[in-house]
């Protein structure tokens, strides 16, 4: 018997981002992490026992890529911290909120008032557009197969997959050889 596994557009988009990066880095010093009080980060929200709200929205340097990479793997690592083997996703909705932050150069004693209009004088800066890419999912989480679902994810598989993307070799290192210094600790009877 054949097991066919599709992924749905998002799905096709995210292996996709990760097929043509494969290698590379994600370009950028965005750090995967819970929310922080700036907003940045993944957030997630149960809406039954096996349906999560889950939102990652970057900072101002994050590439749209990273952040759907990241949405994909905080999809698989809950799903895994809940017990169950697979996902699907069942909606998502990308976004971009921008801040708008426009600066001048003009002397406020060269400002004319005229009525409601004022006029300045000297040079005028463009200023600057911040963008911030946010994306969000709604998954259901499952254990087995489902056949009549050809579009799922296996947790573990993603994030397999993903982990060299989302921590970078140095993180993944450092957390090996973490492990494996506690291990010693442990094994020489030291806590």
């Amino acid at each position: 018997m054949t097991t066919r596994q599709s992924y749905g557009p998002l799905g096709a988009c995210l292996i996709s981002v990760v097929l043509i990066g494969a290698g590379a880095s994600l370009g950028c010093t965005t750090l995967y992490q819970a929310e922080s009080v700036k907003g940045e980060g993944y957030s997630d929200v149960r809406l039954d026992d096996d349906i999560f709200k889950i939102s990652y929205k970057g900072d101002k340097a994050t590439r749209p890529e990273t952040v759907d990479v990241f949405l994909l793997y905080r999809c698989a690592e809950l799903t895994a911290q809940h017990g169950y083997e697979n996902f699907l996703i069942l909606r998502t909705d990308t976004g971009r909120n921008h801040t708008y932050d426009v600066s001048h150069g003009s002397d406020p004693s060269n400002t004319v008032f005229e009525g409601n209009l004022a006029v300045s004088q000297g040079m005028i800066s463009p200023g600057t557009v911040d963008v911030q890419y946010r994306n969000d999912a709604l998954i259901k989480m499952f254990n087995g197969s489902m056949a009549s679902v050809p579009a799922f994810f296996n947790a573990k598989q993603v994030m397999t997959h993903l982990r060299l993307k989302v921590f970078g070799e140095s993180e993944i290192v450092r957390a090996q050889s973490g492990s494996a210094s506690d291990k010693a600790r442990r094994a020489a009877g030291g806590s």
